[in-house]
């Protein structure tokens, strides 16, 4: 095994190629468990007692990685989400290609804002949490070259809150992003990283 930047064994509790690149990149080995929960039905609820989009954000991160803790006594479980909106409406995962056709054209020509949460838990105490915003402008497009860039793109963009992935194509899709790269991608990286080296958790 590759050693880790991590000082202590770790899980991701998220099935998201984006979150499990970003980490396998900043140097961090970790173990993957999906936590499954009901991410839509769950928002509804939040969404009915009015709690602000990056406290959603925030909580939906918090419940995957207790929910994955609960299986895993003593091991650090790194909980993650992402949530959208785009003047006062709330975007989640598409559901499906024709889903992610209407998100992109609701966004077209839009700006909106993107909340990235994370949540370290060990034995399903909360150690860190972690919130970043970006803002991006989708520029204006026609139904036709939505079309042609969910060719580019393919399925993966189904995993993707706004139907679109920055890392790829998606990146012709925009006019303008105010934030970082790990934000927009899925994880609030850079303050993460801070706090776990206030703990001493990093290597690093």
């Amino acid at each position: 095994m590759m050693p880790s930047i991590f000082n202590a064994p770790l899980i991701l509790a998220s099935k998201s190629t984006a979150r499990q690149a970003l980490l396998k990149n900043a140097g961090f080995s970790f173990a993957i468990q999906s936590a499954d929960l009901d991410e839509a039905q769950m928002i509804s609820g939040l969404t009915h007692q009015k709690i602000a989009a990056d406290e959603i954000a925030l909580n939906l991160a918090i419940s995957k990685a207790k929910h994955v803790s609960k299986q895993n006594p003593q091991i650090y479980t790194l909980g993650g989400d992402q949530l959208l909106i785009c003047e006062d409406q709330i975007y989640s995962k598409p559901e499906h290609r024709p889903a992610a056709i209407e998100q992109l054209l609701q966004l077209s020509g839009r700006k909106h804002e993107l909340y990235s949460a994370a949540a370290l838990i060990l034995n399903e105490e909360i150690i860190i949490t972690a919130l970043s915003k970006a803002r991006l402008t989708l520029r204006k497009m026609s139904r036709q070259q939505i079309e042609h860039y969910l060719d580019l793109a393919g399925s993966d963009v189904l995993q993707c809150v706004g139907s679109y992935q920055l890392e790829g194509a998606g990146i012709h899709l925009f006019d303008h992003i105010e934030g970082d790269y790990w934000t927009i991608l899925g994880l609030p990286l850079l303050e993460l990283s801070r706090k776990m080296r206030e703990l001493n958790l990093l290597a690093v």
